[in-house]
């Protein structure tokens, strides 16, 4: 069984990755305070809200996503308890 510690460490790296993977794209759409605002946000523990708001933005940008990513999304959003709602979205159109 993981230990909560762990699962913070994992949801960390993967919203840190999922956060480098698109900091060009929200750069060109003049949102650098975006990624700004919410590494200081994942800072602080608040996981859920970090990957609500990069899947809002996202999606209201039209920002494509890869399979990989996706994936690293629901895995996320699993561990967080947060519900698909929030992301399945992606399934529907904006994947690479």
């Amino acid at each position: 069984m993981i230990k909560k510690d762990n699962n913070l460490e994992f949801i960390h790296s993967i919203l840190s990755k999922l956060l480098n993977n698109y900091e060009e794209k929200f750069i060109s759409l003049k949102m650098s305070d975006f990624i700004k605002n919410e590494m200081i946000n994942m800072d602080h523990g608040e996981y859920g809200v970090v990957l609500e708001d990069l899947c809002v933005q996202l999606y209201e940008y039209g920002i494509k996503v890869s399979d990989e990513d996706f994936e690293m999304i629901k895995e996320a959003a699993k561990i967080i308890g947060i519900n698909k709602d929030a992301y399945d979205f992606f399934a529907f159109g904006l994947k690479l």
